[in-house]
């Protein structure tokens, strides 16, 4: 994300949503100031980047991207166990 009023780049989700919200959410309408209200929606935050984030990524990949590619889904589950027991990476 790109914002030309403060020419500032930013790629990471979590980052872009902070930063939105620091800098033009300035009546307060979907942030807090209250320091416990503040940091149980960090966390909300901070969840959904590291947990629902990277599952929705991966229902994306292995339910649309094998769909298209091989017609239907079969593959998927097949599929997923291989790439998990074969990628270095996971």
């Amino acid at each position: 994300m790109y914002d030309p009023n403060t020419d500032l780049q930013l790629w990471e989700s979590g980052a872009i949503m902070q930063y939105l919200v620091e800098q033009y959410d300035t009546e307060k309408l979907l942030s807090y100031t209250a320091l416990k209200d503040k940091h149980l929606l960090n966390q909300w935050l901070m969840f959904q980047m590291s947990q629902q984030g990277p599952m929705y990524g991966q229902v994306g990949w292995y339910v649309f991207r094998i769909e298209i590619q091989y017609g239907y889904r079969a593959l998927i589950v097949p599929f997923a166990i291989a790439l998990t027991q074969t990628s270095p990476h996971l």
